[in-house]
């Protein structure tokens, strides 16, 4: 009836929002929890977040009735499409491949498809090209870093090939620009310069 503190547990809707009645009475705040197996995340007044939110500085999306997607997989939210890692992040920043598509996300976590050129007449394509086959990182790794491979192939090399791959082209001074944003052998210094400048 109206007027009457509700006691028991469970979710209610107030002005098209939705909130969590712990069992007593309170509302449930600033709080992620579980309900049935499912996840939910209340703000400081009680909202329970759903769409894309922002949550102890990372993004994630909940669906229209608030449970978090704690699976991995893509999410499209206000016309914008997100990648969702497992446990619940979105990724933002950096880049990613799912059954072999190349994605990008920016800071945001809006996510675009990369698309590759496909002419060899691209000169760092061609030197690329040239390196399919190769299973170890090293050569790569001791141009960039002048050390020694260490941890064999469990070493991250991807950067340091990249930045060996534009060397090897002659075209080097086209990404040293991003050496501001930390080592050309790190992936996340050319999502941060290239997130920056739209240069993806």
């Amino acid at each position: 009836p109206e007027g009457v503190i509700r006691k028991k547990a469970g979710f209610v809707t107030v002005g098209g929002k939705i909130y969590y009645v712990r069992r007593g009475g309170k509302i449930k705040t600033n709080a992620t929890f579980k309900v049935n197996k499912k996840y939910y995340r209340a703000n400081k007044r009680g909202v329970i977040l759903t769409g894309v939110y922002k949550w102890n500085n990372h993004y994630y999306f909940s669906y229209s009735r608030g449970q978090c997607k704690r699976k991995a997989g893509f999410v499209v939210w206000k016309g914008n499409k997100y990648y969702i890692r497992k446990g619940g992040k979105i990724i933002t920043s950096d880049g990613f491949t799912v059954k072999n598509i190349a994605y990008v996300a920016n800071k945001k976590g809006y996510v675009k498809k990369v698309v590759f050129p496909e002419e060899d007449s691209n000169a760092v394509i061609k030197v690329a090209r040239k390196q399919v086959g190769i299973m170890t990182g090293k050569t790569y790794w001791v141009w960039y870093y002048k050390t020694r491979f260490r941890d064999t192939d469990r070493t991250p090399w991807c950067g340091a090939f990249v930045a060996w791959v534009y060397n090897k082209a002659g075209l080097y001074k086209k990404i040293s620009v991003a050496k501001r944003y930390g080592p050309l052998g790190y992936v996340p210094s050319y999502s941060r310069f290239a997130d920056k400048y739209k240069k993806w």
